[in-house]
């Protein structure tokens, strides 16, 4: 199917309102700095005040066929928190970004940790969409930009 995005799901995919957006952030590599930067700025607009997401970036896991990030909530000392895990390997090709960091990851996976905050849980469904399409929106200029 032309419409399937490497590196996104599915269900995903075929709710978002604009592919190509979804298709291009994926497509981008990401630095480790950069993963912190988009975290710091999405969640400081929709969370202000609150203590910033746990970001976790971590070796890729080799031989697997998936994203392999991670977005939720996790309580530490009584304070709940967001908490994104990612690969700390930028992508160096946009066939293969399984594994690798890139900006679709990182605010798919910061869109986990928004609807867990807000919402209590978070799975892959329509709100989960609207919310990982508007932080590509809020995002793009900064991250389209070479």
């Amino acid at each position: 199917m032309s419409d399937i995005i490497p590196g996104e799901y599915n269900q995903v995919t075929r709710q978002s309102l604009n592919r190509a957006r979804l298709r291009a952030a994926h497509q981008t590599s990401a630095t480790p700095e950069m993963a912190y930067l988009l975290v710091a700025v999405m969640h400081e607009k929709h969370f202000p005040g609150q203590p910033m997401p746990i970001v976790r970036l971590r070796n890729p896991i080799r031989g697997k066929r998936g994203a392999r990030g991670w977005g939720g909530t996790k309580t530490r000392d009584g304070v709940r928190r967001g908490y994104v895990s990612l690969p700390k390997t930028p992508m160096s090709d946009p066939k293969r970004p399984f594994g690798m960091l890139r900006v679709g990851l990182i605010c798919h996976e910061f869109a986990h940790a928004f609807e867990a905050l807000k919402f209590d849980e978070t799975n892959h469904g329509l709100r989960f969409t609207m919310i990982l399409d508007s932080l590509l929106a809020e995002t793009e200029q900064f991250w389209s930009v070479r």
